[in-house]
Formats: C-alpha cells, structure tokens, sequence
C-alpha cells in the first residue's frame, strides 16, 4: 500500500496491491458490496457506482464516486477496484472537485496491472 499527495494541487492518491492465493480468491474479495473509505470531517453529498469503467488486463473493476462538502470546501473520491489475476488492485484518488478525472484513475490503475503481469526477474 502506499499513499501519495500532490503538493500544491490538494491531491491525494492511495494504491494499495494484495496477493491472494488464486484468482477465484481474487474473484470474491473483490466483490462490490465492499464499502469505500470515509474521510472524518467531510459529508458526503453524492455518491453512486460508475459504470463503464474498464483496466486493460483486468477483471472484475468497480468504481465509485463519492462528492463531499467540508470546512475547506467540496472535494471528490474516486475509487477503483479490480482484479489482475490473483491479485486485487485498489487506486483510491481524492482533493477538491475537479482535481481528479476517471481518465487520470484509470491510467494509473493501468500502470498497475502492467507492472503486476511483468513476468519476475
């Protein structure tokens, strides 16, 4: 798992990668009935599953979009989810509405599961 921001952008990005022992693991774990992460401070206003979504090289996506209103003003969460094989993928972009664009989580989903069907050194 690792978490990024965007200095000066008041953006975040949080990728997270887990292993499972095969892809019928991988299949169930990532079931869409999985809640996302709540921000404390922050109300949501709008939330809803996003269809249309796809990640080369991966199965299973869902993705999910929240709107939220808090002391420093709105802001957007983008989750997607998905599975490369064995492994379920999770890219989780958040900051001011508008910082982030289902393009940009896409993109680097992607990245992901190109770099997860490298074959090993």
């Amino acid at each position: 798992m690792r978490s990024f921001e965007q200095v000066g952008h008041s953006r975040w990005l949080w990728a997270e990668v887990i292993p499972l022992a095969n892809e019928e693991d991988a299949a169930v774990a990532s079931d869409d009935s999985l809640l996302v992460v709540r921000n404390p401070g922050v109300t949501v206003t709008n939330e809803h599953p996003v269809t249309g979504v796809s990640v080369p090289g991966s199965s299973s996506v869902w993705a999910y979009e929240q709107e939220s209103t808090g002391p420093v003003g709105n802001g957007v969460s983008l989750c997607l989810r998905g599975t490369a094989g064995s492994i379920i993928f999770v890219v989780m972009a958040s900051g001011f509405a508008e910082s982030w664009r289902w393009d940009d989580v896409v993109s680097i989903a992607s990245l992901i599961v190109a770099r997860i069907s490298e074959p090993p050194d």
